[in-house]
């Protein structure tokens, strides 16, 4: 997705989907939209780990990107999968807790 602004709701919900919201100026959007009007079929390419999109006419957007979301996009991962690499730490902590607080399990 690539736009001037995004409501938050749905900019989160993006990340949370692997979807790129690409925020870039004003000007630089609405000359993307205008290229792809004009040439059917152009089309754009973006570069996540240089934070950069290429327009159909060659201009070169740089734009900015939380570094964690930025890094689950490119290794495909979501919320649920980032949990799930600390499943042996998260076991453990739980079976400590049981062995030492057997009175909440």
């Amino acid at each position: 997705m690539i736009g001037p602004s995004f409501g938050d709701i749905f900019f989160e919900n993006c990340f949370k989907n692997g979807v790129l919201a690409l925020v870039l100026p004003p000007a630089a959007a609405a000359a993307i939209r205008r290229q792809l009007q004009e040439r059917p079929g152009a089309t754009i390419s973006v570069d996540l780990e240089g934070q950069t999109l290429t327009a159909p006419d060659g201009s070169l957007h740089r734009f900015e990107v939380d570094p964690f979301r930025k890094q689950a996009l490119l290794r495909g991962q979501d919320e649920i999968a980032l949990t799930l690499e600390y499943e042996r730490a998260i076991l453990a902590h739980e079976s400590r807790r049981a062995a030492e607080m057997p009175w909440l399990t």
